[in-house]
């Protein structure tokens, strides 16, 4: 888990566990540039064309990433404001392998706060999320759940919060489980969360 964020820390991550899509970049830009060295016009045009085409894809990626990570408010957690918590509250955090805001809710309201992980590498085969577990250790408060099974009792959680989680659960039968599973232990009052990316065009351009 993390707290304190270093001013490129979206930037980084998103390098450190997508590093083989920016190798297979930096060898199209490299193997490009060589390639435009030694063969001759137009052909040579083409090449570098090619090599400057991948370049700008890394830079417009990595620049996008910075905008929606480090330059936004995303973990400032907002939204907060417009829910009635108190000491009594109960809010589950929902994570898939990789979990950056459990602590910044534990700071940021007096509520409970129980962090819970339903990563499945069988089923949430997704590789960065399997570098970001190496990179950063998963805490030992992490409540280790499956999508269809969560050990709170019936109507016992006044919020649930899923921050870019909820879409490692892709296939529809298994959306239905864990969706159900939550809105069975939320009570009557509670509210579900779900921050996602938007399918617009800054995430389009990001990696």
């Amino acid at each position: 888990m993390l707290i304190a964020r270093s001013r490129y820390q979206g930037v980084w991550n998103i390098i450190r566990f997508n590093w083989p899509l920016f190798l297979v970049a930096l060898l199209t830009i490299v193997t490009s540039l060589i390639c435009a060295a030694f063969v001759p016009h137009p052909w040579n045009v083409l090449f570098r064309a090619g090599g400057l085409l991948a370049f700008g894809s890394v830079i417009l990626s990595l620049v996008t990433s910075c905008m929606i990570y480090d330059r936004s408010s995303l973990y400032e957690l907002t939204w907060l404001r417009h829910f009635s918590l108190n000491q009594e509250s109960c809010i589950v955090n929902l994570s898939a392998g990789f979990d950056e805001t459990s602590e910044i809710l534990k700071i940021r309201v007096p509520a409970e706060v129980i962090a819970m992980d339903f990563y499945d590498p069988v089923l949430h085969s997704e590789p960065s999320i399997r570098r970001a577990r190496g990179v950063y250790s998963p805490s030992p408060e992490l409540l280790k759940v499956t999508t269809s099974s969560f050990p709170q009792p019936d109507e016992s959680v006044d919020l649930i919060c899923m921050i870019l989680s909820a879409h490692e659960v892709r296939k529809s039968d298994e959306r239905t489980l864990f969706f159900s599973e939550a809105r069975r232990i939320l009570k009557p009052s509670g509210r579900i969360v779900v921050i996602e990316h938007l399918r617009d065009w800054a995430n389009f351009f990001r990696l």
